[in-house]
């Protein structure tokens, strides 16, 4: 009777231990898992102000190239045909009598009218430049690089439990492949199946 009752102890402290780590299991998962998403509210608003700023300044970026476009176009259409050179008659010098001969060296050549100016070419258009993009941060690449210890954390405690419950050590590593990123899932199932046979 005494190591019936023995018996009957032990196993109770047994399943009082395995209910304490399961609930302490499901503590630091939901723990995990308020901490991802906090972290992940945290990446999209971010994402959010880095993209409205972006936008503002592209804006701003934009008005003062249309600024810029707008003054241009006013000094052009005030200035450019006052700029232009209006075209002048060629000047004739009057007729001279012609020179009586004389031993005398030769006369200099008459000059020459001056050359019409040619019209100015058309000013160039100017392109705005495009907005610039700012780099910006992926909020996923954020969160995998947070939350990839609770994850292993997360995923340990759960092996665990679903070896201690009789799993294989191949559902084992699907459940874990399918929720967690483990940088070492080998590595986890050796040490989770060695502590479950003990």
């Amino acid at each position: 009777m005494d190591a019936e009752k023995l018996v009957q102890d032990l196993s109770g402290r047994v399943r009082d231990a395995l209910t304490q780590a399961e609930e302490r299991a499901q503590g630091i998962v939901a723990d995990a898992e308020e901490r991802a998403r906090n972290l992940v509210a945290e990446a999209e608003a971010e994402a959010k102000r880095i993209r409205e700023r972006a936008e503002a300044e592209a804006e701003q970026r934009l008005a003062k190239v249309r600024e810029a476009l707008s003054g241009l176009e006013g000094a052009l259409g005030s200035g450019g045909a006052a700029a232009e050179v209006e075209p002048q008659p060629p000047q004739v010098p009057e007729p001279t009598p012609p020179p009586i001969p004389e031993p005398t060296p030769p006369a200099e050549p008459e000059p020459m009218p001056p050359a019409e100016p040619e019209p100015l070419p058309p000013a160039p258009e100017i392109q705005p430049p495009a907005p610039a993009q700012p780099d910006r941060e992926s909020p996923a690449a954020a969160v995998n690089g947070g939350s990839a210890k609770g994850d292993e954390i997360g995923a340990r405690i759960v092996a665990t439990k679903m070896a201690l419950d009789g799993s294989t050590r191949d559902e084992i590593a699907a459940h874990v492949a399918e929720h967690y990123e483990v940088g070492d899932a080998e590595a986890l199932l050796d040490s989770v199946m060695a502590r479950a046979k003990r």
